[in-house]
């Protein structure tokens, strides 16, 4: 295939995050001519991770996406558009809650940056229409899709489980409707996320599909002496996981 991979991640391959593409990426990178990683913060780069030979890692949009003074100068320093922007905070009623309210002017900011980002560095003229946008995460990066209407290449998406769930957002992610109708494949890694999302926008469903994350087989841990059953997790000890 004579085309390329842009990859939109939070910060991989820097830090520990998103370790399920450390694997996912090889496969990824024996179909794509080139595969071009854009992250969105790069926070911890003394920790940076091996890719494959054919993928390379662009500048990243914030040094971190925390540091409000970075996200503020970026978010309004620029040339993109806020007239979407001002439809939706008064369409959403953002202004009835500071919470609210909060989230939309994260969102006003963030994708700003990312816009005036991609324009700044010759990003989205680059992609061409045989080429896929790949966004790691339904939030974030991803949540400039509304913007950018000049986009023709393929667009995907894969849906963990914060970036699915609107209650864990405060019930408010800002022109949802209008970020998934520009999604060309919803991938979701749970079943669970796929049915909660396609149940409320029920026009994605034709485009998404289940697809886990997942590992390669190392085998059974040599230190195992017998043959007795042990449940192990990964996962983070937090409530949302139930590991208990």
């Amino acid at each position: 295939m004579k085309a390329s991979l842009y990859l939109f991640t939070d910060s991989y391959p820097f830090g520990y995050g998103e370790s399920f593409l450390e694997t996912e990426i090889k496969y990824l990178s024996q179909q794509f001519e080139a595969i071009k990683i854009i992250p969105l913060e790069d926070y911890s780069r003394k920790s940076e991770r091996s890719i494959p030979e054919n993928a390379v890692v662009m500048a990243s949009l914030f040094g971190s996406h925390k540091n409000r003074g970075e996200i503020i100068i970026k978010g309004l320093f620029n040339f993109s558009p806020v007239l979407k922007h001002l439809k939706e905070f008064f369409n959403s009623k953002a202004y009835t809650s500071f919470k609210k309210l909060w989230l939309w002017g994260t969102f006003l900011l963030l994708t700003r940056a990312g816009i005036a980002y991609l324009k700044s560095n010759k990003i989205l003229s680059s992609i061409k229409s045989s080429d896929i946008c790949y966004f790691y995460w339904g939030l974030r990066w991803s949540q400039i899709l509304p913007f950018l209407n000049e986009l023709n290449a393929g667009i995907i998406v894969r849906f963990h489980g914060s970036d699915v769930y609107e209650n864990v957002n405060n019930d408010y992610m800002p022109m949802r409707a209008s970020q998934l109708e520009n999604i060309d494949k919803a991938v979701f890694i749970s079943q669970c996320g796929y049915n909660y999302l396609t149940s409320r926008y029920a026009f994605i469903k034709k485009r998404s599909f289940v697809s886990r994350l997942g590992t390669l087989d190392h085998g059974k841990n040599p230190f195992l002496k017998d043959d007795t059953i042990k449940l192990v997790s990964c996962s983070n000890l937090v409530p949302v996981k139930r590991v208990a």
